[in-house]
C-alpha cells in the first residue's frame, strides 16, 4: 500500500498493512530532507477547502507599521456601522493576531453585519490541482474543511479573555452571531459534502477548560450532528482538530457521530489508551505529543512504541505531527518515529 492508500483505507474502517504515519503539507514541502521522508512512507496532508465566502457589502484593507523593530499589519473591515480593525505580526511559517477584532460592545452592530454579509459559494474549480493529487493515491492526502465551529469563530474574532467577559455580560449579543454563523455554515455544510474530496475537518482547537462541559455540549455538539448528518448522507468522513486537553469532554465526544479525532494529543490529556476505549467507533489522528519532541532519539522509538502499544484496534490509529516540531530536531524526530513504526507498526 502507498502512504495515502493506508490513511484513506483507515478512515473507511478497512485494514492496512503499517500504521499510517502523516505531517502537514507545510511543515515539510521543500525542506532538504522531504523527498527522504516521503520515500520512508510518511504521507503529507494538503489542506483545503471547497467552500469560500465573500461580502458584497463590506470592505477591506490593511497597513504596516513598525512596531520595535518587527513588521506589523493592521487591518480594517469597513461596515456601514463602521470599522473592525486587527492587528497581526508575522512569525516565520505563521502569523500572530496581538490585537483580536473585538474591542468593546460597540463592535456587536459591525460584527452582526459582516457575518449576515457572507455570501457562501463552492470553489471546486480552484481546487482542481489538489483533486488530482488526491486521486493519483501517492504521498499526498487532501483534507477539506469547513471552517471553526460559530462558537469557535466567536471566540478567535473575539479573543481567549475576551469572550469570557462578554460570555458573562453579554451572551444574549454572542448567541445572535453564534445564529447567523450556524446558518452560514449550513450552507457550507452541502458544499463541502458534495465536494469530490473524501474527508474533511469541521472546526477545532478548542479548549474545554475554557469552554466547560455545559457550553461545549450544547453550542458545539449539535453543529457536529448537523454536519455528520449531511456528510454521511453523501459517503463522506468528518472529523474535528481537538488537540488540548480533553478531559472534561471526552464522554461528549463519543456521543457524536464524528469518523475522526484528530490532533489528538496524548501528552497533555487522557492517554492514548483511555481514548481508544472511550471512542472505540472513531479513528484517533494523533499529533505526536508536542512535550515529547525533546526526547532523545532512542525515548522517540520508545515513546512511539508506547503509543502504538496503547491501541487495541490499530486499524484505527494514524500516527501524526500537526504541530511544529523546532527546526534543530525536526529531521532526527521523524527519522526515530518513522523507524518506530517501521519496526512496531505493523498489522
Amino acid at each position: 500500500m502507498t502512504s495515502a492508500q493506508r490513511v484513506h483505507a483507515v478512515l473507511r474502517n478497512e485494514s492496512v498493512d503499517r500504521i499510517p504515519f502523516t505531517i502537514y503539507e507545510s511543515k515539510l514541502a521543500g525542506l532538504p530532507y522531504e523527498m527522504k521522508m516521503r520515500g520512508r512512507g510518511i504521507c503529507m496532508v494538503k489542506r483545503i477547502s471547497t467552500v469560500s465566502a465573500h461580502c458584497p457589502n463590506v470592505t477591506g484593507r490593511s497597513e504596516s507599521f513598525d512596531f520595535n523593530g518587527k513588521p506589523r499589519y493592521r487591518h480594517y473591515i469597513t461596515t456601514p456601522y463602521g470599522d473592525l480593525t486587527y492587528v497581526t505580526e508575522p512569525q516565520d511559517i505563521t502569523s500572530w493576531t496581538v490585537e483580536h477584532i473585538f474591542k468593546s460592545p460597540d463592535d456587536y452592530k459591525k460584527l452582526e453585519f459582516w457575518f449576515k454579509d457572507r455570501v457562501i459559494t463552492e470553489n471546486y474549480s480552484g481546487c482542481a490541482e489538489a483533486l488530482k493529487i488526491d486521486r493519483e493515491e501517492q504521498d499526498i492526502v487532501v483534507r477539506d474543511d469547513i471552517g471553526l465551529e460559530p462558537l469557535q469563530e466567536i471566540i478567535r474574532t473575539m479573543g481567549t479573555n475576551e469572550f469570557c467577559v462578554e460570555w458573562m455580560d453579554n451572551r444574549d449579543e454572542i448567541l445572535k452571531l453564534y445564529d447567523i454563523i450556524c446558518e452560514k455554515r449550513r450552507a457550507a455544510y452541502e458544499i463541502v459534502a458534495k465536494s469530490p474530496f473524501r474527508f474533511s475537518n469541521y472546526g477545532g482547537n478548542v479548549t474545554p477548560a475554557v469552554i466547560g462541559r455545559e457550553a461545549f455540549e450544547k453550542y458545539y455538539l449539535p453543529v457536529y450532528e448537523e454536519a455528520c448528518e449531511v456528510f454521511h448522507k453523501h459517503g463522506k468522513k468528518i472529523g474535528c482538530h481537538l488537540d488540548a486537553d480533553n478531559t472534561v469532554i471526552m464522554d461528549l465526544v463519543a456521543k457524536t457521530n464524528l469518523d475522526y479525532i484528530e490532533a489528538y494529543d496524548a501528552g497533555v490529556g487522557p492517554s492514548l489508551a483511555e481514548a481508544s476505549e472511550i471512542w472505540p467507533d472513531k479513528v484517533i489522528w494523533l499529533n505526536w505529543p508536542s512535550g515529547w519532541q525533546y526526547h532523545s532519539y532512542d525515548e522517540i522509538i520508545a515513546d512511539t512504541k508506547l503509543l502504538i502499544d496503547s491501541v487495541k484496534d490499530k486499524n484505527k490509529l494514524i500516527m501524526g505531527v500537526t504541530e511544529d516540531i523546532p527546526h534543530t530536531i525536526q529531521e532526527r524526530n521523524l527519522d526515530a518515529i518513522l523507524e518506530a513504526v517501521d519496526l512496531y507498526g505493523g498489522i
